[in-house]
Formats: C-alpha cells, sequence, structure tokens
C-alpha cells in the first residue's frame, strides 16, 4: 500500500476549478470509495459507473467560490456540483448526511491516479502509444471499500462482474 499523501488535487476539465483533498491523520486511509449505477449518476457523469470518494466536507477546499462553480438539485436532498463553462461534474451530497461529500474519482489529477511519466518512456505498441509511470494511487483511491451502491441497475455482461472486491447493495448504503 502507497503512503497516506497529505493531499491530492483534481478539478474540471477547462480547468477553471481546482480542488484539494486533505488526508489527516484522523481520516481514513485508503480513504472511502464507492461505485454507484444509479440512473443519476449515470446520466450526470455520462457513465454506466460512476466512481466516487467518500470524504469527510473538511476534506475538500472550498469549490463553491470558483465563478463557473453551480449546483444543481438531482433528488430530494440530493446537490451535484459541476463546472458551467465545461460541464465536468465534481461532487454530489446529501442534505440529510452532512458530513459526506462525494467526489467523482474522475476528476482526481493524472499523476494521482496513474503516477507521474517516466522520463522518455513512451512507446508505440500493437495497442497504441504506452508510458510508463511511477507511482499513483489508483488501488487506494479505487478500493470500493464502501462497495457498489444500485447494485440492482447493473447491466448483464457489462457492469455485473461478480469479482468486484466489495459489498453489493441493491439501492443505496445501509443507513444505520
Amino acid at each position: 500500500m502507497s503512503q497516506r499523501p497529505e493531499k491530492v488535487t483534481g478539478g474540471c476539465l477547462c480547468g477553471s476549478i481546482r480542488f484539494d483533498v486533505a488526508f489527516p491523520e484522523e481520516a481514513p486511509w485508503p480513504p472511502n470509495s464507492c461505485s454507484c449505477q444509479c440512473g443519476i449518476c449515470r446520466k450526470f457523469s455520462g457513465s454506466l459507473i460512476s466512481h466516487d470518494l467518500i470524504l469527510m466536507p473538511q476534506q475538500l477546499s472550498d469549490i463553491t467560490k470558483a465563478p463557473t462553480y453551480k449546483e444543481y438539485q438531482s433528488s430530494e436532498g440530493g446537490y451535484r456540483s459541476f463546472c458551467s463553462n465545461c460541464g465536468s461534474g465534481l461532487t454530489w451530497k446529501l442534505s440529510f448526511i452532512p458530513d459526506m461529500v462525494i467526489v467523482f474519482l474522475g476528476t482526481i489529477d493524472e499523476e494521482f491516479l496513474m503516477g507521474n511519466k517516466i522520463g522518455d518512456s513512451e512507446e508505440q505498441t500493437e495497442v497504441g502509444l504506452t508510458i510508463k509511470r511511477d507511482g499513483g494511487l489508483c488501488k487506494e483511491l479505487t478500493s470500493m471499500n464502501y462497495g457498489h451502491i444500485f447494485w440492482n441497475n447493473r447491466i448483464p455482461g457489462v457492469t455485473d462482474q461478480e469479482s468486484l472486491a466489495g459489498p453489493k447493495f441493491p439501492g443505496s448504503f445501509p443507513m444505520e
């Protein structure tokens, strides 16, 4: 397992919204993450499966002051943020769980997900250009230790890999 970083960075596609995610000692490491197959996440992310980082709000720097920050009420008590310039989905939160904010993992900067590019390591292969990288926290950031929510919406033969690690919930997280 990689060492806990102080923070990772991320942002939207056009770069007008940038953020830091802090990992203080009191925050879990690896961080909590999940995948979601609900219809709202599919529409909002444009993907069949949304991969999400589950944080305490104080771990995420304030993105609401960015001029292109917009928020949309996507369901009763559910709010999703995005960049009004490029359309990148950034976060979602639930008003009835105020100590949680979700960051879409695809918004985390490449060097943290995949590692830094190693010098002149580009190589043309039969599948295209490959790049060797060093480091990266993808395994830690995508542990799916909170499981897979809205598993009942899985698409047979496409998003239903039973081998995926972590618990599977037919709907949202169980509220205990």
